[in-house]
C-alpha cells in the first residue's frame, strides 16, 4: 500500500528515459517562479524605499501596547521591539539594557531620537 504522496514503484516525478542524458524534470525549473507584474515591482520598491519610516512606526505602535500589556504578553512585544532595534542598527548593548529595564518610556525616547534624526 502506498503513503499519502508515494510514487509507485518503478516510477518517479522526473522523465527518466534509458539514456542517463535525458535527464530533465517534468516541470522546468525556471518556470516555477512567476514573473512579478509592473504594480508589484512598484510595491515592493516603495517598501524598501520607506522602510526605516514602516519600523518607527511600528516600533510606536509597539510602545503603546507595551505600555497596555502585561505577563507573557509583554514578554512577546519586548521581543518584537528588539528585532525592530535591530533593523534599525540601534547597538546591541543599548537593546539589551532597554529589554532588561522594562520600561517602555526609555524606548520611547529613543524613538523620539529617531524621529528627530529623520
Amino acid at each position: 500500500m502506498l503513503g499519502f504522496g508515494a510514487s509507485p514503484p518503478g516510477t518517479s516525478h522526473w522523465n527518466l528515459d534509458n539514456d542517463a542524458s535525458d535527464f530533465q524534470p517534468v516541470l522546468p525549473l525556471f518556470n516555477i517562479m512567476a514573473k512579478q507584474s509592473n504594480y508589484q515591482d512598484r510595491v515592493i520598491r516603495n517598501y524598501y524605499k520607506n522602510r526605516d519610516e514602516i519600523m518607527l512606526q511600528r516600533l510606536g505602535e509597539l510602545i503603546t501596547d507595551l505600555f497596555l500589556s502585561e505577563g507573557k504578553a509583554r514578554v512577546r512585544l519586548w521581543k518584537r521591539v528588539a528585532e525592530i532595534l535591530e533593523k534599525l542598527e540601534i547597538p546591541k548593548a543599548e537593546i539589551q539594557h532597554l529589554v532588561r529595564s522594562d520600561n517602555p518610556t526609555l524606548v520611547a525616547n529613543v524613538l523620539k531620537q529617531l524621529l528627530e534624526k529623520s
